[in-house]
């Protein structure tokens, strides 16, 4: 016996299940409606969650650059920062240099302080621009230039002069060396000045030369005849731009010093008073534009085959040192 579910749709009866077995076509487009609507959320849902997630990836990835941007900055800065503090230790140099020759230092006095504020505010990380840190730079750079010409012209003018101070008294000879050995008076900048003018030697080669005078890449020892030991000043703006003393040292395998058979060597003291022998010396006018500076050295006898050591000295310090061997 079949069962009738009897409802009224526009007014017409109709049944669920036309039999016991089998759903009316009614039933059927119902629950296809409601399973494309259960899909429909579901698609919703999941193009929901992507993108939401694409969101979260592209806000890690903008954050990821900012990070990237602020730590690269901060390295800039930090270079910059070096700038600036180099520069105010060689216009501090200039300022010395400016009041030995008996010349006003004020304006410049006031833009060393002028440079030392603004230091202090790119150390609080007030300053952030790199543009504005390099036209800074550039403009106490220009400042630097200046004074070192002046310094030069000074420097020129006094040089002239001395060829007529021979003549003069010793009081007024007195005079001009109590302006030319001023010191300054801070010592802390002093300290630091001291140190930053410390010459350094790079590029340090040392090359073996036979009795032809031709210069030959493995030396051995009945091939050698003389040694070239070269080298090329680093840049240096807070050192004094005037007559260096350079001495060489060159030290044999046994640990002595080599004497050049025509060139007298000597005795030179080093910072802490020490009295150490060196191989030759030379006098150079030191003009920061990376000199090279070459010492041609021939030993009585010949050399022994081993492994030498060459320093260079200047000013009391060591400003490079190398090794090399020559072969039996």
């Amino acid at each position: 016996m079949q069962k009738i579910l009897p409802f009224k749709i526009s007014g017409l009866k109709k049944s669920l299940y036309i039999s016991d077995n089998k759903p009316s076509p009614l039933l059927m487009n119902t629950q296809k409606k409601i399973i494309y609507s259960q899909w429909a959320i579901i698609a919703i849902l999941i193009a929901v969650i992507i993108y939401l997630l694409l969101q979260q990836s592209k806000q890690a990835a903008i954050i990821w650059d900012l990070q990237h941007h602020v730590e690269a900055d901060s390295i800039t800065i930090s270079e910059k920062l070096a700038q600036l503090e180099e520069l105010n230790l060689a216009l501090n140099r200039a300022k010395i240099e400016i009041e030995e020759f008996g010349r006003n230092s004020d304006s410049l006095q006031m833009r060393i302080d002028e440079l030392n504020q603004y230091i202090l505010k790119v150390k609080a990380g007030q300053v952030k621009k790199v543009a504005e840190l390099n036209a800074r730079i550039e403009e106490f750079k220009k400042l630097l230039k200046l004074k070192d010409a002046e310094i030069a012209m000074l420097r020129a003018k006094a040089d002239s002069l001395t060829l007529s101070l021979y003549s003069m008294s010793k009081e007024k000879l007195k005079m001009k060396d109590t302006i030319t050995t001023l010191k300054i008076t801070q010592d802390e900048l002093q300290q630091k000045l001291a140190l930053a003018s410390i010459l350094k030697a790079e590029d340090i080669t040392v090359t073996a030369i036979n009795k032809k005078g031709k210069e030959i890449e493995k030396g051995r020892a009945k091939d050698v005849a003389k040694l070239k030991l070269s080298f090329t000043f680093a840049d240096n703006k807070v050192a004094r731009q005037d007559y260096k003393d350079i001495y060489m040292q060159l030290i044999d395998p046994m640990g002595m010093v080599v004497e050049d058979k025509n060139i007298k060597g000597g005795k030179m003291r080093i910072f802490d008073s020490t009295e150490l022998a060196y191989s030759q010396k030379q006098t150079i006018k030191f003009d920061n534009t990376r000199q090279t500076v070459t010492f041609l050295h021939e030993k009585a006898g010949g050399y022994a085959p081993g492994t030498y050591k060459v320093d260079f000295y200047a000013e009391g310090y060591l400003i490079g040192e190398t090794g090399f061997i020559i072969h039996r």
